[in-house]
């Protein structure tokens, strides 16, 4: 296939068959970071603010952008490995609605997960009708699309895009003769969820709120705005008794699945130095699909967090104490990052994780925090290998002194 590589250096972004491109600027248009821009008689792609959202390629009416990830082929082929005699629904879910295994019962209690597909993408809005089309050709009966709220959206235009063009899909099958219901649309948001019985009423996550989402209240517990609620999940991080959670990444669970991921590695490493991954859900796309099955490599673990800012300092601590020998964290640039506002406290918290938990430890350079891009190709392999490299000299340096 002949095109241009929308690329710099390592960054690849889309592909454009600029021969058949007509020149109609409607992805300029859908682009919700003004990324793509004409130039003359040229469609010119600035890599420096593509989100890798994807929307201009479900946008292009001659089909002649495809994105790096996500493309439809892909989709198409992994519907295809995933499908089942039994098969009957598709469930797509942005990222920014749900958790890995899409917990939410809200989302899932009409669904019988056992006959669906599920699919989990950075945002629904990427997705063409064609791409559901061919699913309903494939022998699915009903796909449901779980969505973030409009205004929750980390993508700006991605729900509101997907809401419009699976409204006129439905229309679209119903004169088919598909039933009512065959298209549906779910709305969710990855907010923090408040247990007010745990809560003792000390305001820590008052004051860790970058959002001004969480108030204080005389004689009684913070009360949470949720209109203002990202689920950045600062304040999960600093409640000492837990009544924050984020669901599918309560500190008590992840603690369990770190717990079971190094009993996993121990059993498959073969000598290698066991590694625990945090990976923020927006630094990196394709290998937090991996996520699922927990090791994507014998000594290397991936634990997908929803935010930079829900990197907890205790798991860091625990996944240590269960035997990891490293733990490396991708985080998004802070160009790059959708939740700016809270960077500063997480930082400082990693900042005293470093100084006073793990340099008394003597584990200060087993702790490292990589800032990435699902623009950058094959940066998160290499990152992996250059800290497994790491971990190993230090190993052998200690080796040779004992």
């Amino acid at each position: 296939m002949t095109g241009i590589q929308v690329e710099t250096n390592n960054t690849l972004v889309i592909n454009l068959r600029d021969e058949l491109c007509s020149r109609c600027s409607v992805c300029r248009s859908a682009c919700p970071f003004e990324a793509i821009s004409q130039v003359e008689d040229k469609i010119v792609v600035d890599t420096t603010k593509c989100m890798v959202c994807g929307i201009c390629s479900s946008a292009c009416p001659s089909g002649i952008i495809t994105p790096y990830y996500y493309s439809y082929n892909e989709l198409v082929e992994k519907l295809k490995r995933e499908m089942t005699p039994r098969t009957t629904d598709l469930v797509v879910a942005c990222r920014g609605s749900t958790d890995p295994l899409l917990q939410s019962p809200s989302a899932m209690s009409e669904l019988d997960t056992r006959k669906a597909v599920l699919l989990r993408v950075p945002c629904v809005g990427r997705l063409s009708p064609i791409f559901y089309m061919t699913a309903l050709s494939m022998g699915i009966q009903r796909i449901v699309a779980i969505q973030c709220k409009e205004d929750f959206c980390r993508f700006t235009k991605g729900s509101l895009v997907n809401r419009g063009r699976l409204t006129m899909l439905g229309n679209l099958v119903r004169s088919f003769g598909y039933p009512n219901g065959t298209v549906s649309i779910i709305e969710g948001a990855k907010q923090v969820e408040y247990d007010t019985a745990k809560c003792v009423g000390c305001d820590k996550c008052v004051h860790a709120c970058p959002y001004q989402a969480i108030e204080a209240q005389a004689l009684a517990t913070p009360k949470i705005n949720y209109e203002k609620c990202t689920g950045c999940g600062a304040c999960t991080v600093v409640c000492p008794h837990l009544a924050l959670e984020i669901r599918g990444y309560e500190c008590t669970s992840m603690a369990e699945v770190i717990k079971d991921y190094s009993k996993r590695v121990k059993k498959t490493k073969a000598g290698a130095p066991a590694i625990l991954v945090l990976c923020c859900q927006w630094a990196e796309f394709p290998n937090l699909d991996r996520n699922e099955k927990g090791l994507i490599r014998p000594n290397v673990a991936l634990l997908e967090i929803p935010c930079f800012s829900k990197l907890d300092p205790i798991n860091v601590l625990q996944a240590f104490v269960y035997g990891f020998d490293g733990v490396l964290a991708f985080a998004c640039s802070d160009t790059d990052c959708k939740s700016k506002e809270s960077r500063i406290t997480t930082e400082n918290n990693v900042n005293v994780l470093i100084t006073t938990g793990l340099k008394s430890m003597g584990l200060s350079d087993r702790f490292k925090i990589h800032k990435s891009s699902p623009r950058t190709i094959g940066d998160f392999d290499a990152q992996v290998d250059l800290f497994v490299n790491t971990i190993l000299l230090q190993e052998k340096k200690i080796g040779t002194k004992e």
